[in-house]
C-alpha cells in the first residue's frame, strides 16, 4: 500500500483527508516526521506555494530514504489555500495566514482572529456592489 505524506501540521486537515481516502492509502503528516524541513511560503501563487511544499518535502524523503534497503513507495500531497476577497483587489490571496501580521511587520502567520479582524475592518471600508468573497485551494 502506497504511503502518502500530508504536508501540513494541521490536525483538522489531515483527519479530514484520511476520512475522504478511507484505507487506499498509509496517511502520515508532518508531526510523524519531525524533522522535515520548514518551507517558507513565499511564491506568488496558490500553486507554487504547494509546489514548493511538495517538492522539499519529496526530497527530504528520498534523502531518508537513501541508506535504506527498500524504497518506499510514498507520494507527498500538499496544498495552499487562502481568501481571494473582490473588494480588496484579491487581498489577502497567498498571504492570508499572516494577513495581519504584514501591518505590523512580525514574522509568520497572524492567529485567525487578528485576520479575521483586519479581514472586516477593510471590509468596513468598501463600498459594496455585489463583489463576492472566494476561497481558493490548489494543490499540484
Amino acid at each position: 500500500m502506497f504511503g502518502l505524506l500530508l504536508a501540513t501540521r494541521n490536525t483538522h486537515k489531515v483527519s479530514e483527508i484520511r476520512a475522504i481516502l478511507k484505507d487506499r492509502f498509509v496517511c502520515r503528516s508532518l508531526e510523524d516526521f519531525p524533522n522535515a524541513p520548514e518551507v517558507v511560503e513565499d511564491a506568488g501563487t496558490f500553486g507554487g506555494n504547494a509546489t514548493k511544499k511538495s517538492i522539499a518535502l519529496a526530497r527530504c524523503l528520498a534523502a531518508s530514504d537513501a541508506g535504506s534497503t527498500g524504497k518506499a513507495e510514498r507520494l507527498v500531497l500538499a496544498d495552499d489555500s487562502g481568501l481571494e476577497v473582490d473588494a480588496l483587489q484579491g487581498a489577502p490571496g497567498v498571504h492570508s495566514a499572516r494577513f495581519a501580521a504584514l501591518d505590523t511587520g512580525k514574522i509568520g502567520n497572524s492567529s485567525d482572529a487578528e485576520n479575521r479582524l483586519k479581514l472586516l475592518r477593510l471590509l468596513g471600508m468598501c463600498r459594496s456592489s455585489g463583489e463576492r468573497l472566494d476561497f481558493a485551494v490548489c494543490w499540484p
